[in-house]
């Protein structure tokens, strides 16, 4: 039957072939919607990482976080970490003691902070906080301020803070050192100079330099400087001088600065030493100068000859204008209108002593005292029968020998390095003033007031002998 043959020669058809022929190939509106859920799907991952990433980021730069790791950074002597963490108008050389290496040597940290709950200030949050230093209990506030945004996060600061001050007198710079800026020093290791100071203000606060309302008159300078230790070291660059390491702690105390913070302001004061042997060294200098004045003194050179030479007899001559020196037969003397003078001998007896020191307004060196003598022999006559020619020997000679105690005082030194000098002209000159406010001395070595000068030299005669011929 026709019927049935055809019903046994039909093919069996399967579910996977029915479907198919029922879908049909995917339309464009259906690669849309794909594409649609896939962006969806990254926009939101996006967004919750977002909002975790300006979390965290927003965390980190909180003004709770920065008042922490700040106190945590000075607990810890990390005093550079504290300074990026702060609002501070100070350029690098200002903050040459806000370094984490020059906190690594401060003997003491602040311990045993507390950071208390904040009070909404003009711009920021106030933290009550508390610490030690050392014996002391500090109780004060911290003032974290808004920086500006990076973007959506707003940036916080300590505003001000902790910042003290270290005053340190310029050491040497008025100690005759012939140095500008004084000798050369460090402060916990690191070397600082006038350059490295800041500039003190009147009511500083709002992050500006955070400085005491006044500053010791004079050379003094001052640094920025966070609670701690400080040991101020001095290299004077000589022999002559030494300068004792001075330690100063800096902590709470009563002068206002930065946004409410109160910290004190420690003060170097200290003076430089003088090695026991400069006295001995510049004993031997003021030798070596009476030593010039004996040669000028015995070949007659008065040219060479001022008041700062211990030689008082042929000194009286030295404004005689008819003076010459006059030579015969080998024996040299100094010719006046008046007469002769002779030295027999000039020599020194005693070697000089002398001590050093600072002079009466501490600003510089002087030789504080010293004496010494000498032994003269010399000749005189006055030529009353105008016989004497040239050294020819004449009426009413007289010869002396006498020691002559010398004492000066008030000699200022200059010490460069290892060299040291003296100036004698200051001596000179301070005796040549007073010999124009005393006429009819003439000699101002040997009167008595000169010894009430600043600078003079004084001579008094001992043991003088004199015979007649």
């Amino acid at each position: 039957m026709t019927t049935g043959s055809d019903e046994h020669d039909r093919t069996p058809q399967t579910a996977d072939s029915a479907a198919g022929s029922s879908a049909g190939p995917a339309t464009p509106s259906d690669t849309r919607r794909l594409r649609l859920r896939i962006a969806a799907a990254v926009v939101a991952a996006l967004l919750v990482l977002g909002v975790v990433t300006f979390r965290i980021v927003a965390s980190l730069n909180s003004p709770e976080k920065v008042i922490k790791n700040y106190m945590a950074a000075l607990a810890s002597g990390r005093y550079g970490d504290a300074a990026d963490l702060s609002q501070l108008t100070l350029d690098d050389g200002q903050r040459a003691l806000l370094t984490n290496e020059v906190g690594e040597q401060s003997a003491q940290y602040l311990t045993d902070y507390s950071i208390g709950e904040p009070l909404s200030v003009d711009g920021g949050l106030a933290y009550p906080i508390t610490y030690r230093l050392g014996n002391g209990h500090y109780t004060d506030t911290i003032t974290v301020a808004r920086q500006g945004r990076d973007g959506l996060v707003t940036r916080w600061a300590v505003d001000g803070g902790l910042i003290g001050t270290l005053m340190v007198s310029n050491p040497g710079k008025d100690y005759g050192t012939g140095l500008s800026d004084g000798y050369a020093f460090s402060i916990n290791g690191a070397a600082v100079s006038p350059d490295d100071t800041y500039t003190v203000s009147d009511g500083a606060s709002g992050g500006t330099d955070a400085a005491p309302s006044s500053t010791p008159s004079g050379d003094t300078m001052s640094f920025a400087a966070f609670p701690g230790s400080y040991t101020l070291s001095v290299d004077t660059g000589t022999r002559w001088l030494t300068w004792a390491s001075e330690t100063e702690s800096l902590a709470g105390g009563p002068t206002t600065q930065g946004s409410g913070a109160s910290i004190d302001t420690a003060y170097f004061s200290s003076e430089p030493r003088i090695s026991s042997g400069l006295s001995t060294y510049v004993a031997n200098l003021i030798d070596d100068h009476v030593a010039s004045c004996i040669s000028s003194a015995t070949s007659y050179d008065l040219a060479s000859l001022d008041y700062s030479c211990p030689v008082p007899e042929i000194l009286a001559m030295k404004g005689d204008a008819s003076a010459s020196v006059a030579t015969d037969g080998g024996t040299t003397a100094l010719r006046t209108d008046t007469g002769i003078f002779r030295y027999d001998s000039l020599a020194q007896q005693d070697k000089t002593s002398a001590t050093v020191g600072l002079d009466s307004d501490g600003a510089g060196f002087v030789v504080s005292a010293a004496s010494g003598s000498l032994t003269a022999a010399y000749t005189t006559a006055d030529g009353k029968d105008g016989a004497a020619q040239d050294g020819q020997t004449q009426d009413n000679q007289h010869s002396t020998s006498a020691v002559t105690r010398y004492d000066y005082a008030g000699i200022p030194l200059t010490i460069s390095g290892d060299d040291v000098t003296l100036d004698w002209k200051a001596v000179d000159a301070s005796m040549s003033a007073y010999a124009a406010t005393t006429a009819g001395t003439a000699v101002p070595l040997l009167a008595d007031g000169a010894t009430s000068l600043p600078t003079y030299l004084h001579c008094s005669v001992e043991d003088a002998a004199s015979a007649e011929r």
